[in-house]
């Protein structure tokens, strides 16, 4: 495809992650020659990029673009799809299965987002932003502008 100055804009194919490793396992080639050809295919197995100008549901971090049998990285990055779990009555087993949450994600979460990750009664919700400030002073998560990742 051609750019309006004239260069050419190599469009890479929709790769998934088992034809990625099968392709590239036991190349012998230079680091040199393959490059190119390399960053080619990881780009078609992480997709397009996204634009600052995207919602998050638009660059893919919300809701999956792909079939999810069919092994490709926005198939398997996508945290959504986990079952919550029971929500621990020990303080320190709260601080350590939230913490794994955080761990286990892909992206940063929301509160809200940790939450839909656990199921109980009662006002256990409340204590989710108290849990969230130990963790980062324990230096075992960070607050980005309110959505939190593991460090």
């Amino acid at each position: 495809m051609s750019n309006t100055d004239g260069s050419t804009r190599i469009t890479p194919q929709r790769t998934t992650l088992p034809m990625f490793i099968a392709k590239w396992r036991g190349v012998a080639a230079s680091e040199l020659s393959t490059s190119q050809s390399f960053l080619i295919d990881l780009s078609g197995l992480l997709g397009p990029a996204a634009r600052a100008d995207q919602t998050p549901a638009e660059q893919g971090r919300i809701a999956a673009t792909e079939d999810a049998n069919d092994n490709s990285l926005d198939a398997i990055a996508i945290p959504a799809a986990a079952k919550p779990l029971p929500w621990p009555k020990d303080t320190v087993d709260q601080v350590r299965a939230v913490a794994d949450v955080i761990a286990s994600s892909p992206v940063p979460l929301t509160v809200d987002a940790i939450a839909a990750r656990f199921t109980a009664r009662g006002p256990w919700k409340r204590r989710l932003p108290k849990l969230l400030e130990m963790l980062v002073a324990l230096g075992r998560a960070q607050d980005q502008d309110g959505m939190y990742v593991s460090v």
